[in-house]
């Protein structure tokens, strides 16, 4: 099945990470920054006030979903 590997990206009040199996393109790091940096546009607001109250972000779940990717051989 291949080697499991996880990549982060960080900046500011966010952090996303995703856990690949096998090899991945590097342009995944791509997708991953610019789906980091949409959500900070999108909920600076609600970032900045943040208490553990995560119900202002289940929107995020359609931007998030835009990194799932799958390749096979």
């Amino acid at each position: 099945m291949g080697d499991l590997s996880v990549w982060v990206d960080r900046a500011g009040p966010i952090a996303i990470a995703i856990v690949i199996r096998g090899r991945a393109p590097r342009t995944l790091l791509d997708v991953l920054r610019e789906t980091r940096e949409r959500i900070l546009l999108e909920y600076r607001e609600s970032l900045s006030s943040f208490e553990a109250n995560t119900t202002p972000f289940e929107g995020a779940t359609t931007i998030l979903e835009g990194c799932f990717q799958e390749q096979t051989k």
